[in-house]
């Protein structure tokens, strides 16, 4: 590669960026297919399920926010068997809301962390790659004149800073 420094620097900076991407888009690719298979088994077992107790059973062993959301629920009602009679379902069925709403949206969370970086790639990317092409023609000589020759005299305002 006979580029210059710069653009040589510009272009492996490039490339890492180009690996974290696709690194960052498999694995997330990967945690959301496991997550939503964990979530379908989840909802196969509760609706095969007679009641809570059942459903806790079925879903015993198994990790994710399905399971995690029925043990929630499950821990609310015994935890509030005593009061249940004294004040009704109506708050228990807030509390158990209530619990399950935050279950969710750690799950959510956590499905998200780590995409930032796509964000900041995908938009910082273009005008990195802009650039350094605008540095690679100044560095060259490139810089406008007439015939496309490699005349130093004709470059533009965006080339004297490379020269």
């Amino acid at each position: 590669m006979a580029a210059d420094w710069v653009v040589k620097a510009v272009m492996i900076g490039l490339a890492i960026a180009s690996l974290a991407t696709w690194t960052v888009w498999l694995a997330k690719t990967l945690e959301i297919a496991g997550a939503r298979s964990r979530a379908r088994r989840a909802l196969k077992e509760v609706s095969h399920a007679e009641n809570l107790a059942s459903a806790v059973q079925a879903l015993e062993k198994t990790r994710g926010p399905g399971a995690h959301l029925v043990r929630a629920a499950q821990e609310e009602v015994s935890q509030s068997a005593s009061a249940a009679a004294f004040v009704g379902g109506e708050g228990l069925k807030e509390r158990v809301a209530s619990r399950l709403s935050r279950i969710e949206a750690g799950a959510g969370r956590r499905l998200a962390k780590g995409t930032g970086i796509l964000a900041t790639i995908g938009s910082v990317a273009p005008f990195v790659g802009l650039a350094d092409y605008q540095s690679g023609r100044c560095g060259a000589g490139y810089c406008g004149s007439p015939a496309g020759h490699r005349d130093r005299s004709g470059c533009s305002y965006s080339c004297g800073y490379y020269l």
